[in-house]
């Protein structure tokens, strides 16, 4: 299995704390070395792809010297094994050894140390790495997968697309392997969809929307949906293909063929606010609007937005086939659902939240038969009918996205914000 590798440089500078040194002793002065193996990752209990540890630059080292230097090894998280704990440094200055992973933890670390040949010690640092748990959650704390944008599962056609970390990745053999694609433009995403011939959409944050029609080898510009719109949009496509794009003051536009055409809906219920996802059901369309919040409809060969019945204060809705609409209200986290178009709704689920919040667009998912609920700061729960919830992870923390790839792989998700703390994300491989 391949892994991704990270080499990092150091410097470091030393200086004696003698103030009386040994008669004929030299203090090392500087010191420069590399550290290889770092952030590796490999199945739980199995041995790193690429070795551990550290070289010495010997050419930085001041005064010179042919004396060896030696590396000594703690586990200090994670449990597993290295072949050698104690590693004399070869012609080269390299101290490198293998690491087999432990089966306690996700994040595993090692604490090294460098010695120079009177014992002194020189240098203390980590290596991590993340072992992976095939049959149970894994807290992914560092690397690709934390802060996950966006992502698209291509269950027709057996693959998976992500935008993080300001690229575009495609999965290969497992959840924790991805290949880079390139996006030529000059702008972060914001959204990336499909339609069911396989042609992907990605909303930009300066306004535009571009495609790829051969899975991200190749990127075209498409066009600014919404005309004077120089910055973020929300963007979605229904289940019969039409592209929406919407934004306060801006109305929502619809293009029923890939973006070559648009159509503004001119309904002033939609020109001040920005709409959540956009769901087909049955000859018409549903959404979820502000200003007030309510759940809005429209025919399938009308303009005009008109509000239906709403239970009060919803913050996301879900519309998971023909006959059900669900709507999530406020005070913690509560679920209703509708089986008559709108006219009644019944609470089916009330987990037990410690926070608010929530996000329009990546609370509900499905694979297969069932149904997946991203209650935040609850978990991730499971239904087939959105009348009896299994919980499969209890998340207390400030996660709020989830994902879900074509192989069945949860994903639940935090942010990668600057200037804060990345909050981890939870996944559960696919064979659950």
């Amino acid at each position: 299995m391949k892994k991704i590798i990270f080499s990092l440089i150091i410097a470091i500078l030393f200086f004696s704390c003698e103030k009386y040194p040994e008669p004929g002793s030299e203090t090392v002065e500087s010191l420069y070395f590399s550290l290889y193996g770092n952030f590796q990752i490999s199945e739980a209990g199995t041995y790193l792809t690429e070795k551990v540890g550290a070289q010495i630059d010997l050419n930085s080292v001041i005064p010179k010297t042919d004396q060896k230097y030696r590396m000594e090894i703690e586990i200090t998280a994670g449990g597993g094994s290295v072949d050698q704990e104690i590693i004399q440094s070869d012609p080269e200055g390299r101290m490198l050894t293998n690491w087999q992973l432990g089966n306690d933890i996700n994040l595993q670390e090692l604490t090294c140390r460098i010695f120079d040949f009177e014992n002194n010690l020189l240098s203390e640092f980590t290596i991590e790495s993340t072992a992976i748990f095939t049959d149970d959650w894994n807290k992914i704390t560092n690397g690709l997968l934390v802060g996950i944008d966006d992502m698209i599962c291509d269950t027709t056609r057996q693959r998976t697309m992500m935008y993080n970390h300001g690229g575009i990745w495609i999965l290969k053999d497992n959840f924790y392997s991805w290949e880079p694609r390139g996006f030529p433009f000059n702008t972060y995403l914001r959204f990336i969809e499909m339609t069911s011939d396989g042609t992907v959409f990605a909303a930009g944050w300066n306004g535009e929307l571009y495609k790829t029609e051969d899975w991200g080898e190749n990127w075209q510009y498409v066009c600014n949906p919404l005309p004077g719109n120089p910055y973020y949009y929300n963007f979605n496509i229904t289940s019969d293909d039409y592209l929406w794009a919407s934004k306060d003051s801006y109305g929502v536009y619809c293009s029923k063929d890939k973006g070559m055409t648009w159509i503004r809906d001119t309904t002033e219920r939609v020109l001040n606010t920005t709409l959540g996802p956009i769901y087909k059901y049955q000859n018409s369309y549903l959404a979820l609007a502000g200003n007030p919040l309510s759940i809005i409809q429209k025919s399938a060969d009308s303009l005009n937005w008109e509000d239906i019945n709403t239970p009060e204060y919803s913050l996301s809705m879900f519309v998971p086939n023909d006959s059900i609409i669900i709507a999530q209200n406020q005070g913690g986290f509560r679920l209703h659902k509708s089986t008559d178009n709108g006219e009644t709704y019944k609470p089916v689920f009330t987990p037990n939240v410690s926070m608010g919040g929530g996000n329009l667009w990546h609370i509900y998912n499905r694979f297969g038969n069932n149904y997946y609920v991203f209650a935040p700061s609850s978990g991730v729960w499971r239904t087939y009918n959105f009348e009896e919830f299994e919980q499969l992870i209890d998340i207390r923390t400030h996660q709020s996205k989830l994902f879900i790839d074509h192989t069945g792989t949860i994903y639940a998700a935090g942010s990668n914000f600057i200037n804060a703390e990345d909050e981890a994300t939870y996944i559960l491989p696919g064979n659950h």
